[in-house]
């Protein structure tokens, strides 16, 4: 995360170019339950386990040797998903290092126009470095991810792909990131699209504010984006409330998110939920448990 000064030129400006992208992506399965709660806008503001999902170069941000276990509903697919993962930027101060795996499971009679099935393992292993220093982080990270999905009525998944990322940190105030999604090409551009997502956060007394879109090439011309918002607050250091909202301009679906997170030295409990205003039954639900290792 981030801690002071206040580049309002810099910020507009980058608001104006963040503006003009999106993200048709779905959550995938495993994604943290903090980020949840915080309208999933971790492009330039996630870290450890965290960045696997949103950008792997976040995993150099801090250092530390976290492990996270976790659970997810969704709904109205009746969708369950289990994960663990684990970052590890400790053991060697110039290579971070992260993994994970979820395991997700749906089951619908009416969903999509008819009945609806998933069952899915997601495997996901990653690298980061950079320079750092008391004013500025300039970081990359590089992730690979597997796919073995059988679901219908759309076709199954067995693939392979890699999401590479960047972020800049500026006085651990203000982060801006960027992240390229499966980058791969491949033949069917619909199951995992191509995207580029950027971000831009900032931290201050506590206070988190991040805000992401993420712009999908599968259609090139007709790109649709999603925005994302999040705020975060610690009180005391360490119980952690966050909102957020999403606008998907795809399904014109607007949803709005919440959280709470307890966090020590040694361990934090996260949950975080989101709701579509306009679909009582497009709901969502995480949990997740984080160890930190001395």
């Amino acid at each position: 995360m981030i801690s002071r000064l206040s580049p309002a030129s810099v910020i507009a400006a980058l608001l104006g170019l963040l503006l003009s992208a999106g993200d048709l992506r779905a959550r995938d399965f495993g994604a943290s339950a903090a980020m949840l709660g915080s309208g999933d806008a971790g492009i330039s503001s996630s870290s450890g386990t965290a960045a696997l999902y949103a950008n792997p170069a976040g995993m150099a941000g801090l250092m530390m040797y976290s492990i996270e276990t976790g659970y997810d509903y969704s709904n109205p697919q009746n969708g369950h998903g289990f994960h663990a993962s684990l970052s590890d930027s400790r053991t060697n101060q110039y290579v971070s290092a992260g993994l994970s795996y979820a395991y997700a499971n749906a089951k619908a009679d009416q969903f999509m126009g008819g009945r609806y099935t998933y069952e899915g393992h997601h495997l996901r292993v990653a690298l980061a470095s950079g320079y750092r220093s008391r004013a500025v982080a300039i970081l990359f990270g590089a992730g690979l991810k597997y796919y073995k999905v059988s679901r219908t009525p759309e076709a199954n998944i067995d693939t392979i792909n890699m999401d590479v990322g960047a972020l800049l940190s500026i006085m651990d105030l203000v982060r801006i990131g960027v992240v390229g999604y499966n980058v791969i090409v491949q033949d069917d551009r619909t199951a995992m699209p191509i995207s580029l997502g950027l971000g831009i956060s900032f931290n201050y007394g506590g206070l988190v504010g991040a805000f992401d879109t993420v712009l999908d090439f599968r259609q090139t011309d007709n790109v649709t984006p999603i925005y994302r918002l999040g705020l975060e607050y610690f009180l005391a250091g360490m119980l952690a409330l966050r909102t957020g909202f999403e606008f998907d301009q795809l399904t014109d679906a607007r949803r709005v998110t919440t959280g709470i997170g307890y966090i020590s030295s040694a361990w934090g409990i996260d949950v975080g939920y989101r709701q579509n205003v306009q679909d009582q039954e497009d709901a969502l639900v995480a949990v997740t448990l984080r160890f930190f290792i001395p």
